[in-house]
């Protein structure tokens, strides 16, 4: 017994091992994403975890200088790192009844079009996404409708008509696909009758009128002459969301330039239980990236040119990427939260703690995560600059 039960913890400590190693990869991409998605006004929101998880599927085709350039600005490591996703999608795909938090994926092919075996083989074992064969040449508008309705079924309806005849057209050989959907209740609710109308300042010169949320409870919380850090987390699971923002004076832009990994995890190791009062806007937002020119600019530039090499895909030297389409939703409001991304790789054939609460008024820009702290994944984030 003692043998079998040192075998289960061995197995245990190897998933957790290899879910972690991938949630380094999302994470680090997501904060140069992050960067220089930045570099634009407005709010900013997307999915760190489903746009890797995408491109890693789609990593598993790839060889050459394609791949290399792939695992520079995904940051993948080579060892384990099919496996690695694989226990991070089992572990956040995990049942619940307090919160819900679903992830899939999928393969779209055009009719007659042979993949290779190994290919198919590795997406479902270390993806399970299952095959759905479409024809992009001669169906194009009922193949675009079918990818949709599975990501609007995934998403729970919150992403709708993602792609469109812009982004597929009859050179379209397949689409990889991944979706994310979270739905949590806060641990500690914030009360309706406490909401009342507010300013959120978008900068010195504007601001705009919003729902202030405000509750008084102890957090965990971090704060130096830089940023307050608040940790609030989601009820009965492993989920929180952690709020950035800036100190009065200190501009958001100042802290983006500078943000890293290591700072957020700084932040994250040294929260403390606080008494905090915590101002906080209700808020929505959709997004939508199309991300060829994004990932071009981190260093993605051959996949997307002919000079691609996904020959591990199909056999052949004639797949490209052709784009990246992403798409993403937040609600956040007294109850808890509500987010969903989805992703879509299209490829193509080449032719074309005081007596005084610390007071928490997220009353101007902010950047804003929300993470599962067992493998420590980012699955969303953003920045709120205009509610």
């Amino acid at each position: 017994m003692k043998r079998s039960l040192s075998v289960v913890i061995v197995f245990l400590s190897l998933g957790v091992y290899f879910a972690m190693n991938a949630a380094n990869s999302v994470n680090s991409f997501g904060l140069d994403l992050y960067r220089v998605l930045a570099s634009k006004e407005g709010n900013i929101f997307f999915s760190p975890f489903s746009i890797s998880t995408a491109l890693a599927m789609t990593y598993l085709g790839a060889d050459g200088n394609t791949a290399l350039q792939m695992k520079r600005v995904l940051h993948f490591e080579d060892e384990g790192l099919h496996e690695s996703f694989s226990e991070l999608i089992t572990s956040l795909n995990k049942p619940a009844e307090a919160y819900k938090l679903i992830t899939a994926n999928a393969l779209w092919v055009q009719k007659n079009y042979p993949l290779l075996d190994s290919f198919l083989r590795d997406i479902e074992r270390y993806y399970r996404a299952p095959v759905n064969i479409v024809d992009f040449v001669t169906d194009l508008d009922n193949s675009i409708r079918k990818v949709n309705e599975w990501i609007e079924e995934k998403t729970a309806g919150k992403i709708k008509n993602m792609l469109t005849r812009d982004d597929v057209d009859s050179l379209t050989r397949l689409i990889l696909t991944n979706a994310i959907y979270f739905k949590g209740r806060w641990k500690i609710p914030f009360d309706e009758k406490l909401t009342k109308k507010d300013f959120f300042h978008v900068n010195e010169t504007t601001k705009v009128e919003v729902d202030m949320m405000e509750l008084t409870e102890k957090f965990e919380y971090y704060e130096d002459d830089q940023v307050q850090v608040l940790k609030l987390p989601y009820a009965e699971s492993s989920l929180s969301m952690v709020i950035v923002l800036p100190r009065a004076g200190v501009e958001l832009i100042e802290l983006e330039k500078d943000l890293t990994k290591e700072k957020i995890e700084g932040w994250l190791k040294n929260l403390s239980e606080t008494r905090v009062q915590v101002f906080l806007p209700r808020f929505k937002i959709l997004e939508r990236l199309s991300m060829k020119e994004t990932l071009m600019k981190m260093g993605m530039v051959d996949p997307f040119t002919d000079r691609a090499d996904f020959s591990k895909i199909d056999g052949t030297h004639m797949l490209k990427i052709q784009n990246v389409i992403h798409q993403a939703f937040v609600e956040v409001n007294e109850e808890g939260t509500e987010a969903a991304a989805a992703t879509a790789v299209i490829m193509g054939i080449k032719m074309a703690m005081p007596v005084m609460p610390v007071i928490f008024r997220a009353d101007r820009p902010f950047m804003f995560l929300i993470q599962e702290e067992t493998s420590n994944t980012i699955l969303f984030m953003g920045r709120l600059q205009k509610p």
